[in-house]
């Protein structure tokens, strides 16, 4: 059996990026989630899909928030939120738009 080993600095520093993760200005919904999947992969999946969809919710911007969890089913894979987020949130811009 071959045997890992890593820094313990950097499996921190990759924790606390994850931990601190929220969406950027100019980051879409599907990048955001993309980024926060390839972060928990390289944290050695320190959070299930569940967890991770929570915490997707919780980070995306204020306005998206609550439409998000109307929309979201226990079934719902990460990448499926996301495309839903983001259509919602392009909605919502045009409408505000107009």
């Amino acid at each position: 059996m071959i045997q890992r080993h890593v820094d313990e600095a950097s499996v921190a520093t990759l924790v606390e990026t994850f931990n601190v993760a929220v969406q950027r200005h100019d980051e879409d919904k599907l990048s955001f989630a993309e980024r926060l999947r390839r972060l928990n992969t390289e944290c050695g999946f320190m959070y299930g899909e569940c967890a991770l969809k929570e915490l997707f919710v919780e980070r995306i911007h204020r306005a998206a928030r609550a439409t998000v969890r109307e929309q979201s089913t226990p079934g719902m894979t990460m990448a499926e939120l996301a495309r839903v987020t983001q259509t919602k949130s392009d909605e919502h811009r045009w409408l505000r738009l107009e």
